[in-house]
């Protein structure tokens, strides 16, 4: 694990102080291993200080490079991973204890400064940086925890053997995401609904398409159609997240029993809804490719264990050529309908689309996939291409 976990540490004259045999280098990304992202603490014995005199900070502190401008990678490959190591060291804290997050960045529109209310509100502090930290303090400080470093988890890390994310280890019977998802819940004091629970399931009837940047012409009409048939019933209802806060959207999300979501970031909010919920996913269309599929970010359905994910397998010339949503779709909202609520915990492999999931089989995977990786690409159909 590309990550530490300390007790008392010492920040003095803008910088960390631990015992030497803490004194390893670590990085300060997920996947990036740029010397820029180098990041180790000082030697204790290198400085001369009275500890008795020291401030007690009175706070945890996770120490990251920065946050990213994308919702996606910040939630997934940048607060998901540093939490981890504090799930992974101490469940109790990373249950519900406050912390602070600290930056060695300054905070700024591409350094996370558009997601600042929903990090300190999971945090329960405002976050900080190293510089602002130094400034507000000229005397010695004693942090009663701190971690730095990035565990090698999230949307960035992929299992070679099954093509899923890797989201980290169960720890007494507790997954991790679930924990994660269960926290920002109780943040925002929202009672989380579940499909397994007869009077949440009641709550939950909302069915919706969330529209991202790419046209899927002909969903309006079948939303309208779908709202006839099931009136009283469901909500079908087309969504743009740029007019909801994440706050709003976990409302939302908390509500929704199937949600018909493409490529990008909004699909690796899922994780959010009920266990039990669908999730369909369309992909991108692209008449070049087999299936005239193009399979971008096909791992986020490898987040959660609690969601179903089902692939548009599909399109026809004559969908990618207009733009139009998939004429399968119909039928896979009414066949979803019926499988409320899904059986959980699922197999996680089972979300990916099957053409990917046999991509294993082939003779030159073990060396193409890491040359895939290497590459630093999350795009799946560049391993296609080099099979």
């Amino acid at each position: 694990m590309n990550a530490i976990f300390l007790n008392n540490v010492i920040f003095y004259n803008n910088n960390f102080y631990t015992e030497k045999k803490n004194l390893n280098t670590i990085y300060l990304h997920n996947r990036l291993k740029d010397i820029k992202y180098n990041f180790i603490l000082n030697d204790i014995n290198n400085i001369n200080i009275d500890l008795s005199n020291c401030i007690n900070y009175g706070s945890g502190i996770i120490l990251l490079h920065h946050f990213h401008y994308n919702p996606a990678h910040n939630m997934w490959d940048h607060i998901y991973p540093v939490w981890y190591t504090l799930y992974y060291n101490n469940l109790n804290f990373a249950k519900d204890e406050n912390f602070q997050f600290m930056t060695i960045n300054n905070l700024d529109k591409v350094f996370g400064i558009s997601h600042f209310n929903d990090i300190k509100v999971f945090s329960g502090s405002i976050p900080i940086t190293k510089n602002l930290l130094f400034e507000k303090y000229n005397t010695p400080i004693i942090i009663p925890w701190f971690i730095c470093g990035v565990a090698n988890v999230g949307i960035s890390h992929i299992y070679k053997n099954t093509l899923c994310a890797n989201m980290g280890l169960q720890i007494n019977n507790i997954d991790p995401v679930e924990l994660f998802v269960n926290r920002f819940y109780k943040r925002y004091n929202i009672q989380r609904n579940s499909l397994h629970n007869k009077e949440s399931l009641k709550l939950c009837n909302n069915i919706i398409y969330i529209i991202n940047k790419r046209p899927y012409k002909g969903i309006e009409k079948l939303f309208e159609k779908m709202n006839e048939k099931y009136s009283g019933k469901y909500n079908f209802k087309i969504i743009d997240y740029k007019n909801f806060t994440f706050e709003e959207q976990l409302k939302l999300l908390n509500t929704t029993c199937i949600c018909i979501v493409g490529v990008g970031t909004a699909r690796f909010n899922t994780p959010f809804m009920p266990n039990g919920a669908i999730e369909i996913q369309t992909f991108e269309q692209y008449y070049d490719n087999k299936n005239n599929i193009k399979y971008v970010d096909y791992h986020g359905g490898t987040i959660s264990k609690y969601i179903k994910v089902k692939n548009i397998p599909f399109y026809t010339k004559e969908e990618v050529i207009n733009s139009k949503c998939s004429e399968l779709l119909e039928g896979m909202i009414n066949d979803s309908i019926n499988e409320l609520p899904i059986k959980i915990p699922i197999n996680v492999e089972d979300n990916i689309p099957n053409i990917i999931k046999n991509l294993k089989n082939h003779k030159n995977y073990d060396k193409q996939f890491d040359v895939w990786r290497n590459n630093l690409s999350n795009r799946i159909d560049e391993l296609m291409d080099i099979l």
